[in-house]
């Protein structure tokens, strides 16, 4: 038997839903993890050990956003649980997010207009919890992108959850306490590499008591060093985490090679990354993450 829910979501505008699932489209961390079509997005999500489905289906435009969805689970759907996936499925697809001010700096900046224009009305869309991405950045070290992707859904089917929902099979990725169940030889059985697994435990303990609005909400120096305090996460791995798991785009990972290049393309003749970011200000990261998300859109 499957229970239902429906309600609304009101994203921040500009939205652009289509721009959501163009980017969805192309992210190999989440590939055949959800179905996607110009109008719909149907995902699976674990949460406290009850896994729960949700559809999201667009009936707004880019300036007046509206999302209907249908939440199903093989189990009673609670008020609390409705609310905490309201919380979730903004954060994931960054609804709240108002860009109106990173747009009003992008228009002072003449070699940004065409990807502002290309991009405008996509809000980032991160992993669907920041453990997730905190375990796909022990995935895919020193590790191809499709044997990381292997891993993660090794991990899907062994420690998390399956639903079917219109006869399509949905697996959610696990939450800490799925895996810590779990005894690190068969882990490692998942990862087939003893040092990942050690790292992959530790996020698991890190994150299966933190509380989560530290970490969207905290000191960015204090979540970045509780961070990095895991073992097995890096400098890059933390940033990684803060913009692609968390949200926190308040800082530049200027170091990082990809994002380097693509300024160089982006911004011609000499000019600093770091000097341009800065106008940005807080939003410095949104600023990184439109350079590196355009690939997406150019396809």
């Amino acid at each position: 038997m499957l229970y239902k829910k429906i309600g609304e979501l009101f994203p921040k505008t500009p939205f652009d839903f289509e721009k959501t699932i163009r980017f969805l489209g192309g992210f190999p961390p989440t590939k055949k993890e959800q179905t996607l079509n110009e109008n719909h997005l149907t995902k699976a999500i674990l949460m406290n050990d009850q896994i729960f489905v949700f559809d999201l289906q667009s009936e707004g435009d880019i300036e007046n956003p509206k999302l209907i969805y249908t939440i199903f689970s093989d189990k009673d759907i609670s008020d609390k649980s409705l609310k905490m996936l309201e919380k979730k499925i903004d954060h994931f697809l960054s609804l709240s997010d108002d860009l109106k001010e990173f747009y009003t700096l992008a228009s002072e900046d003449p070699w940004f207009q065409h990807i502002n224009k290309k991009l405008y009305g996509y809000h980032q869309v991160k992993f669907l919890t920041p453990f997730e991405s905190a375990c796909w950045a022990i995935f895919t070290q020193k590790t191809p992108t499709n044997i990381a992707k292997e891993i993660k859904m090794r991990f899907c089917e062994n420690f998390g959850q399956s639903l079917e929902v219109n006869n399509q099979c949905y697996s959610a990725f696990p939450e800490p306490v799925n895996i810590l169940r779990a005894s690190e030889e068969e882990v490692a059985e998942m990862v087939k590499n003893k040092r990942k697994t050690q790292y992959l435990m530790s996020v698991c303990e890190a994150f299966s008591d933190v509380d989560e609005q530290f970490l969207t909400d905290g000191d960015y120096d204090e979540v970045e060093y509780w961070l990095k305090a895991i073992k097995g996460i890096g400098e890059w791995s933390a940033s990684f985490i803060l913009i692609r798991g968390i949200g926190r785009m308040e800082r530049l990972p200027v170091s990082e090679k990809m994002l380097l290049k693509v300024f160089s393309e982006t911004y011609k003749g000499d000019q600093d990354v770091k000097v341009i970011a800065n106008h940005y200000g807080n939003w410095k990261g949104y600023w990184a993450h439109y350079l590196r998300a355009l690939g997406a859109f150019t396809k």
